[in-house]
């Protein structure tokens, strides 16, 4: 699983639920069914799937921010040479998700998605204008 930082979530949730309320709201208003009105909601609603796709596969862990702090020293050994060190330290700041339920609800939407897609390719295949 993926660590994904908050504007990575940011994105693939605002297009993975935005193509699940095209969906719904598809549902409610009557949509024509001809094969050349089926291709755009086949094109429109694949970046929710892949981003659905992209949620379920991450980690519940959200990442803000990493800083990475470089600090170097000098000392003088007892022989009179000078001697560096350097040392790197990189702190990181993450949100973790309180429960593992996301990855499920994500998947669903996936689900959901992935199945409308294939229905609607069938329509193009099988109905004409």
């Amino acid at each position: 699983m993926v660590d994904l930082s908050l504007i990575e979530f940011g994105v693939y949730g605002f297009i993975a639920y935005g193509s699940l309320l095209m969906l719904m709201i598809s549902t409610i208003k009557d949509t024509p069914t001809t094969a050349s009105h089926s291709i755009p909601r086949f094109v429109f609603l694949m970046p929710g799937l892949i981003c659905a796709a992209l949620l379920a596969g991450a980690d519940d862990t959200i990442i803000l921010e990493s800083q990475t702090v470089a600090e170097t020293f000098q000392g003088i050994k007892p022989d009179g040479s000078i001697v560096n060190l350097t040392s790197n330290e990189t702190h990181t700041s993450i949100i973790n998700l309180q429960d593992s339920v996301w990855v499920l609800v994500h998947f669903m939407i996936f689900i959901v998605l992935l199945i409308h897609i294939i229905f609607q390719s069938l329509a193009l295949l099988i109905k004409r204008d």
